[in-house]
């Protein structure tokens, strides 16, 4: 799970992903400074908490927002994804970097919060905010 400063800004200011948040035991939350409180293991202590809190999807989440199991991806394909991205798409994460100025993620849940807010709401992270965009080009 991660829990970098850098996945904690990318979750605190996706807000369409914070409104999403429906509390369930095990869910990873930080404060607003960034300091780890989960995973939870009472609803009521992270309800009374959330306003204060900052959500941070694992990577299931983050994959049920966007997939229709059996209709978009199988979860048995889920092992070879995660070799494409090792082992493909790294290599590929410098030149696309240099390409478009864009940071690409360094964990698996920065690239899953990444596709879903592509996917749904046309937004990629610039390292410091997401800004909508139609399509990727250098600015």
């Amino acid at each position: 799970m991660d829990k970098s400063e850098k996945y904690f800004t990318m979750c605190k200011k996706a807000n369409e992903i914070q409104e999403q948040w429906h509390i369930e035991l095990g869910d990873e939350y930080a404060d607003a400074g960034g300091y780890s409180l989960g995973p939870g293991t009472s609803i009521s202590s992270m309800t009374s908490m959330k306003d204060r809190c900052v959500w941070l999807p694992r990577q299931d989440q983050l994959q049920e927002m966007v997939i229709r199991y059996g209709k978009d991806i199988k979860p048995e394909w889920f092992p070879c994804l995660l070799y494409v991205v090792d082992f493909f798409l790294k290599p590929y994460a410098i030149e696309c970097e240099r390409s478009t100025g864009y940071p690409f993620p360094e964990t698996m849940e920065q690239m899953w919060l990444s596709f879903v807010m592509k996917d749904k709401y046309g937004k990629v992270w610039t390292g410091k905010s997401w800004k909508k965009v139609d399509k990727i080009d250098k600015e």
